[in-house]
């Protein structure tokens, strides 16, 4: 029984071995077959691959796996050896940065094969591989160095099964921190719907990053976008750090092979300490470190990348790549002017107005704190006293301290000056403009809304050193001593207007105001608002609807420099616009843009709390109804850039369809293309300009700018464009101004990270 035992597996051996590839068969056809696809690759002025052992261990195995389960297919059923890279990483090959792989099976081969069948056999399957798109790919694949072969033969129909494993190995950056990335797991295919609908927002990451001294800062302005993409504490961002050698011109880049990160990896930030670490003032932005850059590297050698983490996974990788961007400034809108031709100017009235505050505090009469000021000389015109109380408290109590200190300021005045009471104007009330518009300005719109009563039961409940000092603020009053004059013929033509404005305003003649206003209007110099703004010129201005035309148009000139004034003008008419003529709300509407837009320049905590005062939504209804084109797209244009700041999105979008409807005319002028891609790539719109510019890139009037903002948008964003595509941009750039695509690749260094671009970068720009 034991020979006969013997006997048959000798005898199963032996025909086993009939029906195999032999050890020889083996050898001869992975040469012939590195031979033949060298051949192909030297030919293409590729460098030819090199036999890998670790690669030979890997495609073995899949080979054997296909036999074994009767499949042609690049994937296992097992986790652990699904992908080749798996399958690599099980041979020990973790060092491989990047793994390719090409199989076949061949029609029923004839054992034992002789040696011209071999190398028959090894033409035939090159020729399989040759005539595979996707498998010829693989082949002339520039990045691949090394490769070896797997042979595996069917018993039953004498298929033979191969498989060809290509790689190139990474190596490891020197001075890493970490040996395990701190964690971080390489992203599974659970990561294209965590971070689908975030493009936009992980490409502005790319761009949002700043270094302060050694301190790696994240900028963004929307803290809400970026609370709504860090969803749980899992989630984070990492620093990758990218030493300029690592992509050196004259060798092959040396990115770590690390399937996390390219360079040094810097401890990952979640989401719970970025947010800890937010140090921004206002409400929307978003500051917070995100790494310190180790000591022994100069921030000049080296640039930041992100690895954006979710779930604990690496789930995108992004660098910094300069994208062009604006937005469309505000149209010329001409304001509507009331001329009041018929008013004739006075050269006598007033001529100076002196001002004095008084302070009070709570229930008292007396002002411990006043203004001094140097007495104007001349006889005085009028006395106009604004006195008031502020709004907590019972409305009689309130009505006796406003009278009474407005009598305490006329008796401090008699004492200064002798003046008759027949020409003081006495103006005394509770101070509700004013407790209104702080209510607006501290983001408390909701309880401005409320009435009189409620307000003042609201202050008695809720006592506290933040209402104390707007109460205080409210009693502040002031006495303007307005002083008699003539004008001679030689006085400045400005004079003559402020004496007009200021002696229309005391004679309550809004016809000679408004000439004056218009004529105002006229003069090209800032410091014209200043009469404007003196308290008791103002108190018209934001009382009297028939001077708010000619005034809205005079402020609208100047915002930038009067943000304040400006503000609590329109803060004083935005809820009684129906009291306005339509020219008056055209000019209001004007101011508004202008304002807006000069604020959202300015941005810091005064300026976002002026916004509130102002929001759009109180003017919009205001604004569609005046149908005026240009006016309504500025407003538009103001709007979107105050609702960008505060990351109101449903409002974004309805400004942003405005302005693109507006500006995306059928036949667009070249100039206009631009203007309408830098928009997009200002609200993030990246795939917007990508499709609006290569649309046109063959055109004869694509031109040089055009050229470059495709440049920048198409190598930032990940978007649809084949290699093929972006680089004729790249090229269509080049033709355009070779130094300034060279300017731009050595400004953006990480774009040698692309092949094609290193090659034509290192060949053409150094």
């Amino acid at each position: 029984m034991k020979r006969l035992f013997t006997l048959l597996l000798f005898t199963t051996l032996s025909f086993s071995a009939l029906s195999q590839l032999t050890s020889s068969d083996i050898s001869e056809l992975r040469i012939e077959l590195l031979r033949l696809i060298n051949q192909e690759r030297n030919l293409k002025g590729l460098n030819s691959l090199a036999f890998d052992p670790k690669l030979k261990e890997a495609a073995e195995f899949h080979s054997d796996y296909m036999v074994k389960k009767q499949v042609l297919s690049h994937e296992q059923t097992s986790q652990s050896t699904k992908t080749p890279e798996d399958r690599v990483k099980k041979a020990n090959g973790k060092e491989f940065e990047i793994v390719g792989e090409n199989i076949l099976y061949t029609v029923p081969q004839t054992f034992p094969l002789k040696k011209k069948a071999v190398l028959d056999l090894a033409n035939t399957m090159f020729l399989q591989w040759k005539n595979s798109p996707p498998h010829y790919a693989n082949i002339l694949h520039s990045e691949y160095v090394l490769t070896d072969f797997g042979f595996s033969v069917d018993l039953k129909t004498n298929h033979v099964y191969a498989t060809e494993v290509f790689g190139t190995k990474g190596i490891q950056v020197p001075g890493q921190l970490s040996e395990n990335a701190f964690g971080i797991r390489k992203g599974d295919n659970s990561c294209e719907g965590l971070i689908q609908e975030y493009d936009g927002l992980i490409t502005n990451l790319g761009n949002a990053i700043g270094v302060n001294n050694k301190d790696i800062i994240l900028y963004y302005n929307d803290v809400e976008y970026i609370t709504s993409f860090l969803t749980n504490q899992n989630d984070g961002i990492a620093v990758d750090l990218l030493l300029d050698s690592q992509m050196a011109c004259g060798k092959p880049n040396e990115l770590d092979f690390s399937p996390v990160y390219d360079g040094i990896l810097l401890q990952p930030v979640y989401r719970d300490a970025l947010f800890a670490n937010n140090e921004a003032k206002g409400d929307y932005r978003f500051i917070s470190k995100i790494g310190t850059i180790p000591e022994q590297y100069n921030t000049e050698e080296l640039s930041v990348s992100l690895i954006i983490i979710k779930n604990g996974m690496a789930c995108s990788y992004t660098y910094p790549v300069e994208i062009p961007s604006a937005t469309y400034q505000l149209s010329d809108v001409q304001p509507i002017l009331k001329e009041e031709a018929n008013a004739t100017f006075t050269r006598t009235g007033i001529i100076y107005s002196e001002e004095k505050e008084y302070d009070f505090k709570r229930n008292v009469v007396y002002s411990e704190k006043q203004q001094s000021y140097e007495k104007y000389p001349g006889s005085i015109y009028s006395v106009s006293i604004i006195s008031y109380s502020s709004v907590e408290g019972s409305l009689k109590n309130n009505e006796r301290l406003h009278n009474d200190r407005a009598q305490y300021i006329l008796r401090k005045l008699h004492n200064e000056r002798n003046f008759s009471d027949s020409v003081v104007h006495i103006t005394a009330m509770e101070n509700w403009p004013k407790m209104r518009f702080q209510l607006n300005y501290f983001d408390l719109e909701s309880l401005s809304n409320q009435s009189n009563d409620s307000i003042k039961n609201y202050l008695r409940l809720n006592s506290s050193p933040f209402w104390d000092s707007l109460l205080y603020t409210q009693r502040k009053s002031t006495a303007i001593i307005n002083i008699k004059g003539t004008l001679d013929s030689t006085a400045d033509y400005r004079e003559l207007l402020n004496l007009n404005l200021r002696t229309a305003i005391a004679e309550k003649n809004d016809q000679l105001a408004n000439k004056a206003l218009y004529e105002l209007f006229q003069v090209d110099d800032p410091t014209i608002i200043g009469t404007l703004l003196e308290p008791f010129v103002f108190q018209a201005l934001t009382t009297n609807p028939e001077l708010v035309q000619n005034a809205a148009a005079v402020l609208a000139k100047e915002t930038n420099y009067y943000l304040y004034p400006c503000a609590e003008f329109i803060d004083a008419w935005i809820y009684r616009l129906d009291e306005l003529s339509p020219e008056a709300k055209h000019n209001l509407i004007n101011l508004y843009t202008h304002l807006s837009v000069a604020l959202i320049d300015e941005w810091d905590v005064p300026s976002q709390r002026l916004a509130k005062v102002i929001h759009p939504s109180k003017v919009y209804e205001t604004a569609n109804m005046l149908n005026n084109e240009s006016l309504l797209l500025n407003f538009h244009l103001a709007a979107i850039d105050y609702f960008g700041q505060i990351n109101d999105g449903p409002n974004i979008s309805r400004s942003f369809n405005f302005i693109v409807k507006h500006f995306k005319k059928a036949t667009l002028s070249e100039q206009e293309r631009i203007d309408l891609a830098l928009f997009f790539n200002n609200w993030t719109q990246y795939h917007s300009t990508i499709d609006l510019l290569y649309s046109g890139i063959d055109s004869p009037t694509f031109s040089e700018e055009s050229a470059f903002i495709l440049l920048a948008t198409a190598f930032a964003y990940q978007s649809t464009l084949t290699d093929d595509q972006r680089l004729q941009i790249q090229e269509r750039a080049y033709t355009f101004n070779p130094d300034l695509w060279c300017e731009f690749i050595r400004k953006n260094k990480q774009l040698k990270r692309i092949t094609f671009v290193k090659n034509a970068f290192c060949s053409r720009c150094n």
